[in-house]
C-alpha cells in the first residue's frame, strides 16, 4: 500500500472532468472548422448573379443609379466605375431611354 492509500487521498480526487473538457473542446473546435470548411466549398457552387438591365428615366443622372445601389451608406464611386466600364461608356453622360447592364 502506498501512502495514497493510506489516507484515502485518491478517493476525493477527481482527474476525468478536465481530461474530458478539453476532449469535448477539441472536438468542438474540428467541427466547426469542417461545418467552416463546408460552408466555403458550398458557396462556390452557388449561381452567380446576373447583371440588371436598368432603363434610364428623366432626372437620373450615372451619380444618383449608383447611390440607389450602393445604398446610403456605401460608396458609389466604385459602382459608377463598374457601370461605365461594364456598358462601354466613355463619360458619364447618359440620355432617357437609354439601357444601362447595371452589375450586381
Amino acid at each position: 500500500m502506498t501512502a495514497e492509500h493510506v489516507f484515502e487521498i485518491l478517493a476525493l480526487m477527481r482527474r476525468t472532468p478536465v481530461r474530458w473538457v478539453r476532449v469535448v473542446a477539441a472536438v468542438g473546435a474540428v467541427v466547426l472548422s469542417v461545418l467552416a470548411v463546408g460552408a466555403r466549398a458550398g458557396a462556390g457552387s452557388r449561381r452567380v448573379p446576373t447583371p440588371a438591365v436598368y432603363v434610364v428615366q428623366p432626372g437620373d443622372t450615372l451619380w444618383g443609379i449608383a447611390s440607389r445601389i450602393s445604398g446610403a451608406r456605401g460608396d458609389p464611386r466604385p459602382v459608377v466605375d463598374r457601370i461605365l466600364t461594364v456598358n462601354h461608356l466613355r463619360d458619364p453622360l447618359i440620355t432617357v431611354g437609354e439601357r444601362l447592364t447595371v452589375p450586381p
